[in-house]
């Protein structure tokens, strides 16, 4: 029983992986990739045209990838710091208005992500930090901060 438990374990531990790396191969083999029509299983032709335009100093990718990173690293940073004691207070201690905070944090889950961040965009528009990297930030709080809220309330149960 045991080995049939670790066979299948194998399976499907492969299979993830293949729907994982599968089409990070493909992406690879684009950027080297110059010419490659429909029918074809593989390119026709094959050059640098993607990693040339990449590292062009005009076309500012490599600007954007680290401005990506900085931003990702920000965010990540400031959820860490706000949900990991959140997710503790909800789950270790119980206290008044517990269940409201539980609700509230459930509400992003309740309605559309698009009137949220429709509305949401709205609102920065009228203060002026829609396209920022301050709002940029904001708004990948609003929609990261709850799900790890509830993440990290389950790790700490009592």
């Amino acid at each position: 029983m045991s080995n049939n438990k670790n066979l299948l374990y194998r399976i499907i531990t492969c299979v993830f992986l293949i729907f994982l790396v599968l089409p990070l191969i493909v992406i690879l083999i684009w950027s080297f990739t110059k010419k490659w029509p429909w029918p074809y299983l593989l390119p026709k032709e094959y050059g640098l045209r993607g990693w040339k335009y990449f590292f062009n100093p005009n076309s500012k990718s490599l600007k954007t990838l680290l401005y990506s990173v900085w931003l990702s690293t920000v965010v990540t940073i400031i959820t860490l710091i706000i949900s990991i004691p959140a997710g503790k207070a909800l789950g270790v201690y119980d206290f008044k208005g517990k269940k409201l905070i539980e609700i509230l944090i459930f509400a992003p889950v309740m309605v559309p992500t698009v009137a949220v961040a429709m509305g949401i965009h709205l609102s920065f528009l009228k203060m002026g930090i829609a396209n920022t990297f301050f709002g940029v930030v904001l708004i990948h709080l609003v929609f990261l901060v709850f799900h790890m809220v509830l993440r990290y309330s389950q790790v700490f149960l009592k």
